[in-house]
């Protein structure tokens, strides 16, 4: 989701430069998944630019949201995923009010044999 600093549409945060274009992209993926009743739907990374309200923010806002709507219970049943670094973990449970989750410090890696 890399952008080039001469492109008008992308947002930069530390040394990070995105295209906002593919942000897009992405959570349109996302909300069509979501619309689907997908079992799992998996998002890297959240990090400083959602916190800051950028980046898929609004779509993990809607997302979060729907798992929870009492009034559709089959969109609650999705399983989701998010690569946070751990360092910002309590900042993103607070800003997105999430009150249960599982933290994995590491994911297996597989390395398939030629």
């Amino acid at each position: 989701m890399q952008g080039s600093p001469t492109d008008s549409n992308v947002i930069a945060i530390g040394k990070y430069i995105f295209n906002t274009r593919a942000f897009d992209h992405a959570k349109e993926v996302l909300r069509t998944a979501l619309n689907q009743r997908k079992d799992w739907l998996i998002i890297d990374e959240i990090g400083p630019l959602e916190l800051k309200g950028g980046g898929f923010d609004n779509i993990l806002r809607e997302i979060l949201s729907e798992k929870d709507d009492k009034h559709q219970p089959q969109k609650g049943n999705i399983q989701l995923i998010l690569v946070i670094r751990e360092s910002l973990v309590d900042a993103i449970v607070k800003a997105y009010g999430i009150e249960t989750y599982e933290a994995f410090d590491q994911l297996l890696g597989l390395n398939r044999e030629s």
